[in-house]
């Protein structure tokens, strides 16, 4: 007699598997934690802009904790996060990061800015029920964050052409314990 399988249990296509497998020993070879953040940084290569991957850690209260941005633009000082899936710890996260220190610029890039928020099933809902649901878009709108969608890491060109700013400059070498007037580089202190 043969064993019963749960109707509820999803055979697992061995080449899925294997494709997931080299995806992620791909990503860990290239040093990033996803292939949103892959793309992201490869964009800004190809276009030679200068970009440090992951390059401090942020503290905040609540309890003491650090958040790492994916990138900042060594030009403008502006960080990016990009997030394919944003649970709300995340949220919550960014949402003390920012409160904490208001002089820091995070542009967040989603690879669906559509998704909404809250896991629903979408099929037969009514446009008017999807109208209302609050997508990862809309609550950045709400909260007055930067956003941008791009499914292949793409930054804005809006991004990369906002203009120095010193108080940025400023936020980040506090946090990196870099003196203001101190011209080490820094990529020294990363």
């Amino acid at each position: 007699m043969m064993p019963r399988v749960s109707a509820s249990r999803k055979r697992v296509d061995p080449a899925k598997a294997e494709a997931r497998k080299a995806q992620k020993s791909l990503l860990i070879s290239k040093g990033v934690d996803s292939g949103l953040e892959l793309s992201c940084m490869e964009d800004l290569k190809a276009r030679e802009i200068a970009a440090v991957r992951e390059p401090f850690t942020v503290p905040y209260q609540l309890p003491t904790s650090h958040y790492t941005p994916d990138a900042l633009l060594l030009h403008n000082w502006i960080l990016i996060e990009t997030k394919g899936r944003w649970v709300g710890s995340d949220r919550t996260k960014l949402k003390l990061v920012l409160k904490q220190h208001p002089a820091l610029w995070i542009g967040h890039l989603f690879e669906n800015a559509r998704r909404p928020i809250k896991a629903v099933k979408l099929k037969g809902m009514s446009d008017e029920d999807r109208a209302k649901l609050t997508t990862y878009g809309s609550y950045c709108d709400k909260a007055k964050w930067p956003w941008a969608e791009s499914r292949k890491g793409i930054v804005p060109q809006e991004w990369i052409d906002i203009p120095y700013c010193p108080e940025r400059e400023a936020a980040v070498r506090a946090l990196l314990g870099i003196p203001k007037n101190a011209k080490a580089s820094l990529h020294a202190h990363i």
